[in-house]
């Protein structure tokens, strides 16, 4: 399978996590928040792009919910076996 860049980057920041991430820290550890107000609308269009991403990696069962949201933090989230396998054979761990 080919994998895009967002797909790879997400992969890899869940891979480099030793415990479960929400999917927002792991889209802003891509595209951090811009401190300038200016760029807010780019940024929070790449977030959605992000996001989307995320989602489709988490519907082909590369990633898998394993804390779910309980009202004071949301949904945490990491790598499937398959995801695992994905990334320490594309991304050389």
């Amino acid at each position: 399978m080919i994998w895009n860049s967002d797909e790879l980057g997400l992969l890899r920041v869940l891979a480099m996590t030793d415990e479960p991430v929400g999917m927002f820290d792991v889209t802003t550890a891509i595209n951090p928040e811009p401190r300038d107000q200016k760029e807010r609308e780019a940024w929070l269009a790449r977030q959605l792009e992000l996001i989307d991403t995320f989602l489709g990696l988490y519907r082909r069962g590369l990633v898998h919910e394993v804390v779910p949201a309980n009202g004071h933090t949301g949904d945490r989230y990491a790598l499937t076996q398959e995801g695992q396998e994905v990334t320490g054979r594309r991304l050389g761990r």
